[in-house]
């Protein structure tokens, strides 16, 4: 009978602290980050630049980050970033650099694997959308550039000012709440405005970012 209740006494002390330490992991916490990028932009068969390519190059990004505790293990994080990006255009006969500041949105499902003792290795992925609120290409906007038919005069913007796509997250938090991320960007948009087949042309950034966050 003492051995039963024994028993008894250690299973309801177990579930007290396993419920105390599910209590500790609250619904919403946040964050901030500071990352290094390097972007560029995949090119195919633009009218009149068939030669056009673009090569990485580095930049900055600074942001907060939100998230919402589904279970201890599998959380949704939502990110707002502001970001500076810049990549080399290869024309053909000249280089010049692209450089543009934008707002990005992604959201990650992500799953924790590990410990509050030992951190946490954090994987997932999800949508982003960025918004591009400055541009500089050869003393022009690029992302408010408009070209004129001679023949309609119709008006049109060659490059979107936005664009959406699919991100992958990997990272580790320590127990202190410091964290190393590094993402992976691929947009699935397309960027180019004129009318053409966007299964031969298109214009889609991608981007690696690596970079430290810190959960308060």
């Amino acid at each position: 009978m003492k051995r039963i209740s024994f028993a008894l006494v250690m299973l309801a002390a177990v579930a007290y602290l396993s419920a105390q330490e599910v209590e500790k992991q609250p619904v919403v916490d946040w964050g901030i980050k500071l990352q290094a990028n390097s972007s560029n932009y995949l090119f195919k068969n633009v009218p009149t630049m068939p030669a056009l390519s673009s090569d990485m190059n580095a930049g900055a990004e600074v942001g907060g980050f939100m998230d919402f505790n589904i279970t201890q293990r599998f959380y949704i994080q939502f990110n707002l970033i502001g970001t500076f990006e810049q990549c080399f255009l290869d024309f053909g006969d000249h280089t010049s650099k692209l450089q543009s500041s934008a707002l990005e949105i992604p959201v990650f499902a992500l799953w924790r694997f590990g410990n509050s003792k030992h951190g946490w290795l954090c994987l997932g992925g999800g949508p982003y959308t960025e918004f591009i609120v400055w541009g500089s290409l050869e003393g022009m906007n690029p992302f408010r550039h408009v070209i004129t038919d001679n023949t309609t005069g119709q008006q049109t913007i060659v490059t979107a000012d936005n664009h959406s796509g699919l991100a992958a997250f990997i990272g580790y938090e320590f127990p202190c709440g410091l964290q190393l991320n590094a993402t992976y960007h691929f947009g699935i948009s397309d960027m180019l405005l004129f009318e053409h087949d966007s299964r031969d042309t298109y214009q889609r950034p991608q981007k690696l970012t690596l970079g430290l966050g810190w959960r308060f």
